[in-house]
């Protein structure tokens, strides 16, 4: 399948925790939409740079970086994950009509 989406629940971080619980999103390519709560999602192995995502915020994963780890800011969040199998749509797209022309 081109496409996979995954949703993640992400607890809050506890007094006792020195981390927030991280997901690792590799290969970085694909749609993270926030469902509920503030993440943050810091991109590595390319631009190297961390940005926040509020509820309702959507931010495209173009496969610049290698991976992507976010975590939670404040009390939890959800966000779902549509990964792109960049594969499998280059197998499609060389085998479309469309790619004679």
């Amino acid at each position: 399948s081109a496409l996979k989406s995954l949703v993640f629940t992400l607890p809050p971080r506890l007094a006792r925790q020195q981390q927030p619980v991280t997901v690792k999103l590799q290969p970085a390519l694909g749609v993270i939409h926030v469902l509920e709560g503030t993440v943050r999602c810091a991109l590595r192995g390319g631009s190297n740079e961390e940005i926040e995502l509020r509820v309702g915020d959507s931010f495209v994963l173009r496969g610049d970086s290698e991976e992507a780890l976010v975590a939670a800011k404040g009390p939890g969040a959800r966000f779902r994950f549509v990964q792109v199998n960049a594969k499998v749509v280059k197998l499609a797209a060389q085998s479309s009509p469309l790619a004679d022309r």
